[in-house]
């Protein structure tokens, strides 16, 4: 009865980032998703930054001020360098 309980009321959340090319810029989105009770109770997706390149240099550019530069520009690298 206890880990029923438990479990039920378990609260588990995940963040991510993604990318999408749009209108030749990189966007960067930050994906949270939150499972209460081994469902999921909400989601969101926010553009964080904008990734370009110009003259053969990568810039970025936050969208806010309290934004994971290093963890953005780290996913960027894996996925696309």
């Amino acid at each position: 009865m206890k880990s029923k309980i438990k479990e039920f009321l378990s609260l588990d959340e995940t963040r991510e980032i993604e990318f999408r090319e749009m209108y030749g810029f990189t966007f960067a989105f930050e994906k949270n998703v939150m499972i209460f009770g081994g469902e999921m109770a909400s989601a969101e997706m926010k553009p964080v930054a904008i990734i370009y390149e110009e003259n053969g240099e990568y810039y970025l550019a936050p969208l806010y001020e309290k934004v994971d530069i290093d963890r953005i520009l780290k996913k960027y690298v894996e996925e696309f360098l």
